[in-house]
């Protein structure tokens, strides 16, 4: 649950600042690397080199390479291979039952995740499970395939057992710009196998989601809290968002409410 904490609060802190600097809010412009700033009271006294900084903003991610939203409701790092096995199970008419067994090479940075997950929150963060998941259900994505429910099916439960994951040797490290690379193995009980080098999913810059997939992923996403008129109604506000005078109509919409129809 901290991931989704940290990102909200990194907006609520950013939308502050700017509130502040309209009206005139003024601080040390050297916060950092002055004494008693920023670096010293985290790290200690010393000398740190602060040259990146000025690259802060220049450009900004959200700019150059472009907003990164993810298809899927898990850890970016494993968007490419549950949309690249969905891809497969559906062209090739894969089941479950059909796999033999799937390997998956990732970089290093992928390798600390949970390997079998118990609950709704580890699943985010397992490459099994996203090879199960998306064999087991193609056709779901955002938070639909990430539910307790999809974590204890005994079809997801068997086939993760024929999933095996290994640090690729010619993988290289996965940036915002430079994403994350996987190599499937995937070998069926009929003698078929499908090597696939998969990379850069949908909703990473270049490769964005269509409008229809972006509305779908929302809609699903908030279904659990928000209903009929109030999930359309905050939709569209956020759409339109650069057109709304203040926020009262989005915290309106947003605001569960049991009868709403």
């Amino acid at each position: 649950m901290g991931k989704p904490l940290h990102a909200g609060n990194a907006a609520r802190n950013g939308v502050h600042a700017a509130l502040l600097a309209r009206d005139g809010f003024t601080a040390a412009p050297n916060i950092l690397e002055a004494k008693a700033g920023v670096a010293e009271v985290y790290n200690g006294p010393g000398t740190y080199d602060l040259s990146q900084v000025s690259k802060l903003g220049n450009p900004y991610t959200l700019v150059d390479p472009g907003p990164l939203i993810k298809k899927y409701a898990c850890t970016a790092t494993f968007q490419v291979t549950h949309e690249t096995v969905q891809e497969l199970a559906k062209r090739e008419s894969v089941g479950p039952d059909d796999i033999e067994s799937v390997e998956v090479g990732i970089s290093t940075l992928q390798n600390n995740i949970t390997r079998y997950p118990k609950d709704r929150l580890d699943c985010k963060f397992s490459e099994e499970f996203a090879v199960a998941s998306g064999v087991v259900f193609p056709d779901l994505f955002g938070i639909e395939p990430y539910t307790q429910e999809r974590v204890e099916d005994h079809r997801i439960q068997a086939l993760m057992k024929r999933v095996k994951v290994y640090l690729h040797p010619d993988l290289m490290e996965p940036t915002i710009t430079n994403m994350p690379v996987h190599y499937l193995d995937v070998k069926l009980k009929d003698g078929r196998e499908f090597k696939i080098r998969g990379e850069k999913a949908r909703g990473y810059p270049g490769n964005a989601m269509s409008q229809e997939q972006l509305l779908t992923k929302y809609d699903r996403c908030v279904q659990t809290n928000l209903t009929g008129r109030a999930a359309e109604d905050s939709r569209d506000i956020i759409y339109q968002l650069d057109k709304e005078a203040s926020l009262d109509r989005l915290v309106g919409a947003l605001t569960p409410r049991s009868s709403t129809p």
